[in-house]
């Protein structure tokens, strides 16, 4: 049950985020559907503002409903939405630690890319260890 007090999309991301625990889980194939339906909720309360905009643009790319992919193939197009949103905004802390994040999780099941993913995840770590953060608080206050 959903308690809607604003046009909030973030409740419904925050709940499809659950399922999907990067580092420690993949989600199973009811888990995946779960987070589906929390995605079209998000999308369809159709959120002004853009951060929320691009973080449940980034959660589809993983939870697409393609039964063919593989974990990979999700980490993959999850992690490529991430980079294009660090990528537009460099400074952007938040953006760049789901990143990094997702660049680990990618290590663990892509064998074959396994080290330049790691390179990457630890630069833009670092990067957003010593950038001045910009996130959506820093810029509202």
């Amino acid at each position: 049950m959903h308690r809607r007090t604003t046009r909030n999309a973030r409740l419904p991301i925050g709940e499809s985020d659950g399922s999907f625990l990067q580092l420690w889980e993949f989600p199973n194939d009811k888990k995946l559907k779960e987070g589906r339906k929390d995605i079209e909720k998000a999308q369809k309360l159709h959120s002004a503002n853009l951060r929320e905009q691009a973080f449940i643009t980034a959660a589809a790319a993983f939870f697409q409903k393609k039964s063919k992919m593989t974990h990979v193939d999700r980490l993959q197009a999850y992690s490529a939405a991430l980079e294009r949103l660090y990528r537009e905004n460099p400074g952007d802390v938040e953006f760049g630690s789901f990143y990094a994040l997702s660049l680990v999780s990618l290590a663990e099941e892509d064998h074959d890319n396994e080290i330049a993913d790691r390179q990457k995840a630890i630069a833009t770590s670092n990067h957003c260890s010593s950038s001045t953060p910009t996130t959506q608080a820093s810029r509202t206050t």
